[in-house]
């Protein structure tokens, strides 16, 4: 399902389509967006099989997806959760229902179908990875099931010094099982050689001596970790204004930014300088983290004083996702599952929210970008001026004889 093929000859587009009668499989452009599929077919008034929609099915619950019945997810036995029962679903990969998990679903119409994929918050990929924890198998073989295809978020901290940006990435990846157990009894002998009256998890990510030693983050640290549902790459940047420059390398390649606040004094001028970068690398996704929400009583009129105080900064950013979470770093509330100290808070934990941000569509893959990987100048008589580029096109399409413009040398090139 997708637009017609297009291809690019002398005279312009041609678009070719299927005679009369026929139909042919085509996969959507890479820059379309599932949303962006359902509402071609309904402007184009494309007719599209029964398959596409709503219909009774068997299937079972499993980590909050629904799955359906079939020889490669079969529900486990002795587990009351994955009971079979029929309901009305849709499957937004079709032609292999263990591809991705089921949606419950009334839609019989493309109109229908695009008011509930407008409000979801889970990616049609991000549907599998959900739904599909205990079937890690490569594709390929007889007994593979389908693809598992979990997707990857890259995000970076920031804010200023000393308002738990390491603890929280340390907590982040204690309470979600990712550290080894050698891993945890280094941190807990240095933590007692140190003196501290706890396990400062914020040493799992402050790796330099010169960083345990002055008890902050100075160079960025990364880290990996994946959940059923997604993989994820971690950039702990510092807090301090004269290494402001590593926090900028750390979001460089970020998709989601999380700032944290302290919730005793609010957002700083590090807070607002953090969240400008940010605005300035065209990160559309931020997460307003307010820390430290046990030294403030759990006070639901502080986090929303800070909450709306940022809000109005935040719109003289670019900032297209501003999502705001109630945590404390050291106690673990919000970070993985949802605190019982703070009922008054109705949204998703910090963890869940990153599983399940939308980020599919974030990439421009219009205009073009051509990163520079070679210089190619070769020392003869022949080609005495001559001086070439290589390297992979990252986005946009470069044909020879097009004219572009080298940026960096200010000047006007063919291909």
């Amino acid at each position: 399902m997708g637009p017609p093929c297009t291809k690019t000859g002398a005279v312009g587009p041609v678009q070719h389509s299927a005679p009369a009668g026929r139909a042919f499989r085509v996969f959507p452009l890479s820059n379309w967006t599932e949303l962006d599929i359902w509402q071609y077919v309904d402007e184009q008034k494309l007719e599209l099989p029964q398959i596409y929609f709503a219909h009774r099915r068997t299937v079972f619950r499993r980590t909050g997806m629904l799955l359906a019945v079939g020889p490669w997810t079969q529900p486990r036995d002795g587990v009351a959760s994955e009971q079979p029962f029929e309901t009305t679903v849709r499957y937004r990969t079709v032609g292999d229902m263990t591809c991705t998990a089921a949606v419950e679903s009334t839609a019989s119409t493309p109109s229908e179908v695009i008011v509930e994929t407008a409000v979801t918050r889970v990616s049609e990929r991000g549907a599998d990875a959900r739904g599909r924890p205990f079937l890690r198998r490569c594709h390929g073989g007889p007994q593979a099931g389908g693809l598992l295809l979990v997707e990857l978020l890259r995000f970076a901290t920031g804010g200023s010094v000393d308002d738990g940006k390491s603890t929280l990435i340390g907590r982040l990846l204690y309470d979600s099982k990712q550290i080894f157990q050698d891993q945890l009894e280094a941190v807990q002998r240095t933590s007692v050689a140190r003196g501290d009256e706890y396990v400062n998890l914020a040493l799992l990510t402050d790796g330099l001596r010169a960083e345990r030693e002055q008890g902050i983050t100075i160079d960025v640290a990364y880290r990996y970790f994946s959940t059923p549902k997604r993989r994820f790459i971690i950039a702990d940047t510092p807090g301090h204004t004269q290494h402001t420059r590593n926090m900028v390398t750390g979001c460089s390649t970020a998709d989601l930014v999380l700032l944290l606040i302290d919730a005793r004094a609010g957002a700083t001028e590090q807070t607002r300088r953090h969240a400008m970068i940010a605005s300035l690398l065209g990160i559309r996704h931020l997460v307003l983290c307010v820390n430290k929400m046990d030294l403030v009583g759990y006070s639901k009129e502080r986090f929303e004083e800070i909450r709306d105080d940022f809000i109005g900064f935040s719109e003289r950013l670019q900032v297209y996702d501003l999502t705001c979470i109630p945590i404390s770093a050291l106690a673990g509330d919000n970070v993985v599952d949802r605190s019982s100290e703070m009922p008054w808070y109705g949204g998703l934990s910090l963890l869940d929210h990153l599983e399940t941000v939308y980020i599919a569509s974030d990439r421009n893959l219009i205009d073009l970008r051509f990163p520079v990987q070679l210089v190619i100048r070769p020392i003869s008589s022949e080609y005495h001026d001559f001086r070439g580029y290589a390297g992979n096109i990252a986005s946009g399409v470069l044909a020879v004889g097009d004219e572009w413009w080298r940026s960096l040398l200010v000047s006007r090139a063919t291909s």
